[in-house]
């Protein structure tokens, strides 16, 4: 925040640093002087000098410096919340890709078994690709069980937060 003032008369406003896009300027003077001021920079906060002018420009000063802060905390909400939508969009996409992925896993599980257990001769560097093959689609497998295992844990948790009333809530962490 910056603050320009008390102006006098109307001449032109003191030259001095290049203030910030982003800052709030907020100028005191007398009637005349801050028409002038609005002439050139209507996004000012003008401020009449009066008797106790410095109390309200205090005021003034906490308000702006209270909005400034909520409207960062504002961005960082919606920054925060477009990350998160993008998370949930791919948490989704894998959900519906799990049945896919089931299915695959099975059919890589079976015919890797099969392989290990027919009693025709493989080379053994074959039977060892085919162990590794059985041992990753047993990997993937865990994998897809833990993504199953999360979405179940939320569904539970969202459950439980939407059968509790706000009393429940409040008795809750009133006992802590």
């Amino acid at each position: 925040m910056v603050v320009v003032g008390p102006l006098r008369g109307s001449k032109a406003l003191p030259q001095g640093p290049a203030v910030h896009p982003d800052s709030v300027v907020c100028a005191v003077g007398d009637p005349e002087s801050l028409e002038a001021v609005r002439a050139t920079h209507s996004d000012w906060l003008l401020l009449p000098e009066c008797p106790g002018w410095s109390k309200i420009l205090f005021s003034l000063a906490g308000e702006v410096l209270r909005r400034k802060a909520a409207e960062r905390r504002a961005r960082e909400s919606e920054i925060t919340t477009l990350s998160q939508k993008r998370f949930g969009i791919l948490g989704k996409s894998l959900l519906d890709a799990r049945p896919g992925m089931v299915n695959a896993l099975t059919s890589l599980l079976g015919n890797a078994d099969l392989i290990l257990l027919s009693e025709e001769p493989l080379p053994e560097q074959c039977r060892e690709n085919v162990r590794t093959i059985h041992t990753m689609a047993l990997r993937l497998n865990e994998i897809v069980q833990r993504l199953s295992s999360i979405e179940n844990e939320m569904e539970l948790s969202e459950r439980k937060s939407h059968l509790e009333t706000p009393e429940m809530r409040t008795a809750g962490t009133s006992k802590t």
